[in-house]
């Protein structure tokens, strides 16, 4: 995820230069075509050919704009995937450290209870071999 999210990152920083580099080419193509237009109103063919110039950069600057838009939702997406998985490797961590602890504390009960079994057990060789005698 954090890979993922750098990657969308990285992707996202490219495509907003890129996006910079279109919107200033646009302008400077919609400023050309201002002063072309100002200066020989004439030259309907030239006008023509920087109107589909503007057209296509316009164009290009709005798909840039919705790439630009995907990208920063997959951002946050992976942000929020990432936050999620945090907190998933916390409780399992937390869960871990648990069982570690009741692991520890069955081992120091079953320690106990060998040591009462064999107590028990020696009492019992002990009353038996009490009750050989009386017989």
């Amino acid at each position: 995820f954090q890979k993922s999210t750098r990657e969308s990152a990285a992707q996202m920083e490219n495509m907003k230069r890129e996006y910079s580099l279109m919107e200033d080419n646009y302008n400077q193509v919609k400023g050309d075509l201002e002063k072309h237009r100002e200066s020989v109103s004439e030259q309907g063919g030239e006008t023509e050919k920087l109107s589909k110039m503007l057209a296509a950069a316009e164009n290009s600057v709005q798909l840039l704009k919705e790439q630009n838009s995907k990208l920063q939702q997959e951002s946050k997406d992976s942000a929020a995937s990432l936050a999620v998985s945090d907190s998933s490797l916390t409780l399992a961590k937390e869960t871990i450290s648990k069982l570690e602890q009741t692991k520890e504390e069955l081992s120091v009960a079953a320690a106990e209870a060998t040591e009462e079994r064999n107590s028990l057990s020696s009492k019992l060789v002990s009353v038996t071999e009490q009750l050989k005698h009386t017989k």
